[in-house]
């Protein structure tokens, strides 16, 4: 049992960076939706285009994030945690650059395939994620220092930047391109306050090993598993996005966007919980045991049959929450897309536990369901209904093997 003082600075510490996430959350979707009311409907295709760039190439942060976080959480001592940001640091640099440039090379394939109204914008994409990068690195320092009031106030920089400088250069001119120069604005501003996470005020170790030996403070190391953390991320988002693709390719365009209708409550169930994960992590990285593991599990279970059990029992107000009566079609299968965001929630919390054990084992696991799942629905499926059945079993199967009693190859911790 944990001590008194300890579980109630855990509990705070949830409870901050619950209210921080959902801040962050909210932020972005006020920030979506006021793009939408300024700019026209060809132009704000191509801004959520540009954003879907940028959420695919953050899962370089959300790598650096879960590396860092995981190598300072299973050190012992404040000076060897300091290594680690330093090394955490150097590594950053070089991903920063690296997602940088590789933006920049699709550019002109994007620039046709997506018919952007500008080159600029893409530029813009790519100067966007460097600082996106560096917050990712900020974020996991915070995490596994369990620094949670300043994890808090860097989710709330992410949200808060990109609201207010996204939705002003809107305003100024309702083009895609001078969005985005607002957005990337918006990301240099949590990268500024987060900035003093990642000076230590100490002399970084000597990053030199033998050929067969790495510590937690070789940035070779960090990137190497910065990017297999990135993999298995990739993976993950890869799964838990495809239904949307693949309903707009099996389903009539109305149906398609009943679909998506129901997908804001996927999303919602998704999210929700997200701050459970975040502050088990560290916990999570020191395998102390499983009890960690299984009470995260339980948060989530309870937090997604809470809105499973809404939707059914109220499932009028559900509607008017995922965009009134113009989607009643979507009324009755509400409960099954709260079930498929909580199934993906809990298998995101499985993911976070195989990259805290560095077994990344389930990444193949992700890949398959995902393969075995657009296939069952490209051939089989031409239902709204169905869809989310497919893709809530393929995350369950992977969930399910993810936590199966056999023995696990995993490396050693660092």
């Amino acid at each position: 049992m944990l001590p008194t003082s300890e579980l109630r600075s855990r509990l705070a510490g949830a409870g901050l960076v619950a209210v921080a996430i959902t801040g962050m959350n909210v932020a972005s979707y006020g920030f979506t939706l006021v793009a939408a009311h300024l700019l026209a409907p060809a132009h704000f295709g191509e801004l959520t285009a540009l954003m879907g760039i940028i959420l695919v190439g953050n899962v370089a942060a959300l790598g650096l994030q879960a590396t860092t976080a995981r190598r300072i959480a299973t050190q012992h001592t404040a000076a060897e945690r300091a290594a680690v940001v330093d090394a955490a640091r150097r590594a950053t640099w070089i991903a920063a650059g690296a997602v940088a440039a590789v933006a920049l090379a699709l550019s002109p394939l994007l620039q046709n395939a997506l018919d952007l109204t500008s080159p600029t914008s893409m530029v813009l994409v790519a100067l966007t994620l460097v600082p996106l990068t560096v917050v990712g690195t900020q974020a996991g320092v915070a995490q596994g220092n369990r620094r949670w009031g300043r994890l808090a106030v860097l989710y709330g920089a992410v949200g808060t930047g990109r609201l207010v400088f996204g939705t002003a250069a809107a305003a100024i001119d309702a083009v895609p391109s001078v969005v985005m120069a607002g957005v990337l604005v918006g990301a240099v501003v949590p990268a500024v306050v987060g900035w003093p996470l990642l000076w230590t005020g100490s002399s970084p170790p000597d990053d030199s090993q033998s050929d067969d030996q790495t510590t937690p403070y070789d940035s070779r190391a960090v990137l190497v598993e910065a990017l297999h953390g990135t993999h298995a991320l990739l993976a993950y988002f890869a799964l838990t996005n495809a239904d949307a693709l693949l309903a707009r390719i099996v389903l009539s365009p109305h149906d398609s966007g009943v679909y998506a209708a129901g997908l804001i409550v996927t999303k919602a169930c998704l999210f929700l919980p997200q701050f459970v994960t975040v502050v088990a992590f560290p916990d999570l990285a020191q395998a102390r045991d499983t009890r960690t593991r299984r009470i995260a599990a339980l948060l989530i279970a309870a937090l997604g049959a809470g809105v499973i059990a809404g939707t059914w029992l109220l499932p009028d107000l559900a509607l008017a929450f995922v965009g009134g009566s113009e989607y009643s079609d979507v009324r009755n299968l509400l409960p099954l897309f709260a079930l498929e965001g909580s199934v993906f929630a809990l298998l995101q919390l499985l993911l976070y536990d195989s990259l805290a054990r560095r077994d990344l084992i389930i990444t193949v696991g992700l890949w398959t369901a995902l393969a075995v799942a657009t296939a069952i629905v490209l051939t089989s499926v031409d239902t709204v209904a169905m869809i989310p059945v497919v893709m809530t079993s393929a995350a369950g199967c992977v969930a399910l093997l993810s936590v199966l009693p056999i023995r696990r190859r995993a490396s050693p911790r660092q």
